[in-house]
């Protein structure tokens, strides 16, 4: 008997192809299911993973029981569909409420559908996903095709799929929410394959040549502009508007986020390929370049609308506060304008602040740098002010009080002359360290080892915690006790100092 370690993956797909209205709650959705000839397996665990491209996960986990059966509950607010793994070729589009069964089979090359509460026509879809395997000649990394036989190549496989697709649907009794999807998907795996191909050319002198300056001084590879690469992706952009047009689902599709985060990826990939962030400079001649793209006034507000959600996400606020106003004169639709409004409050109600994750520095300082470090804080002629915050990882007061005060060092205190010093007076560095960068907790950070710290609490008689400490630009501690940074009084007490 074959015994092995196996994790089950649910992948959510980008393939939202409902739009969220107003006042949308949220509901338990439950997957419930067994697996065939579970004695075979060990250590069997279920998980469900709901990625952004390339960037953050949500994960739930479910285990098995004895006779292979599992139970999987998530919250869901619009329909979704996502793929099974190992499973191959077997989906689960599920709608808010849902409760479904699945049965899998580990040993065959399962291919079906399932729909909310119902089945599918398996037969027939599976018709539909045995042929989507494009063979080695459209291997993006590996053809041997130029660019236009590609996407010729390309075009003509992307019809014949289509055409099974429509084939198979018309047979079948399936939801114009899922007919949405399916459509969503055959043509993003397209426009994936040509995202890849602009960026693995292996026509280019170097075999994964990338595309680097979409905005003119293009270099020459092989005889060939790096922006050719701009090109496929101009090619990628008209193909979805006549795709769209031809199955007569422009609504869904338009609204589906997976055509937002393909281009978002692509527009990432070509400014920062290895950490997949646009270079904050380059945000407005990016806008610019996606605005240009389209044609389809409803695809180009979408765009952009993911555009500034993914700035919230995964950038800063200040990115996005930078460019709302270029932004919002892009974006026709005042109901995205105002989706992102919402987003963007929401967020800097709950604390999270501005500055990205290299906005702090952590020290840990040895016993001889103690009064020098000490020394340096109240030093004369600094022509600074600041603000020093004794805090421990275990207080609660003091974690809320550093995620409280992150905007506000931005918004009203950046670049002006003060500095916010944070002296961590316990010894799990490690849980501190964590908080700092989870939390993002701008600043200069000291740690110190067990002697320091008795040193530093009896120097400067330190009994609670928070306790904070002010010091005006001539080094002198005008202020000490509960100062937190987000009290009117303290920042009364700031901005006269910085005025002197």
């Amino acid at each position: 008997m074959k015994y092995f370690a196996l994790v089950i993956v649910f992948l959510f797909l980008s393939c939202q192809d409902v739009k969220k209205k107003e006042g949308s709650t949220r509901s338990k959705t439950i997957v419930t299911g067994k697996v065939l000839n579970y004695d075979t397996y060990e250590g069997l665990r279920l998980l469900k993973i709901k990625p952004f491209p390339g960037f953050r996960r949500e994960l739930d986990v479910a285990d098995f029981s004895k006779d292979g059966s599992f139970r999987l509950e998530f919250e869901q607010e619009i329909p979704q569909t996502f793929r099974i793994t190992p499973f191959s070729h077997t989906y689960v589009y599920t709608k808010p409420g849902d409760s479904i069964f699945v049965t899998l089979d580990l040993t065959g090359e399962q291919k079906m559908l399932i729909e909310g509460d119902g089945v599918e026509d398996n037969v027939f879809l599976n018709r539909f996903y045995a042929k989507k395997d494009l063979g080695d000649d459209l291997n993006p990394r590996t053809t041997l095709l130029d660019g236009d036989s590609y996407v010729t190549t390309l075009d003509s496989v992307q019809e014949i799929n289509s055409n099974v697709l429509n084939g198979m649907l018309e047979e079948s009794m399936v939801s114009r929410g899922l007919r949405t999807t399916l459509h969503s998907e055959l043509l993003n795996e397209r426009f994936q394959r040509l995202l890849k191909y602009a960026l693995y050319n292996v026509n280019f002198s170097e075999r994964h040549a990338k595309v680097s300056d979409v905005f003119g001084n293009a270099s020459q590879v092989n005889g060939q502009q790096s922006v050719d690469g701009v090109r496929y992706n101009l090619t990628l952009t008209e193909s979805m508007e006549n795709d769209i047009e031809q199955i007569h689902v422009s609504e869904g599709l338009v609204e589906n986020e997976a055509f937002g985060y393909t281009r978002a990826l692509y527009l990432t990939y070509l400014n920062k390929r290895d950490n997949r962030k646009i270079d904050p400079n380059n945000m407005t001649a990016w806008l610019d370049l996606t605005y240009n793209s389209f044609t389809n006034a409803r695809q180009r507000d979408y765009a952009l609308y993911l555009f500034g959600k993914s700035q919230l996400e995964n950038y800063t606020l200040k990115s996005f506060q930078a460019q709302q106003e270029h932004l919002f004169s892009l974006i026709q639709d005042p109901s995205l304008k105002e989706r992102l409004l919402k987003e963007y409050v929401k967020l800097k109600k709950s604390g999270i602040p501005l500055e990205s994750i290299e906005a702090y520095s952590i020290y840990d300082i040895k016993q001889e740098g103690v009064m020098k470090i000490l020394d340096s804080l109240i030093q004369k002629e600094t022509n600074k002010v600041v603000l020093v915050d004794f805090w421990t990882s275990w207080c609660a007061p003091c974690h809320a009080d550093m995620v409280k005060s992150g905007p506000i060092k931005h918004e009203k205190y950046e670049g002006q002359p003060i500095e916010f010093v944070y002296l961590q007076m316990d010894l799990n560095h490690k849980k501190g360290n964590e908080f700092i960068k989870v939390n993002q907790v701008s600043g200069v950070h000291f740690q110190f080892g067990k002697e320091e710290i008795d040193d530093i609490l009896k120097f400067y008689a330190v009994k609670a915690f928070p306790t904070h400490m002010i010091i005006n630009k001539q080094g002198e501690v005008v202020r000490k006790g509960n100062y937190r940074l987000y009290a009117p009084k303290t920042q009364f007490i700031l901005d006269s100092l910085l005025k002197e």
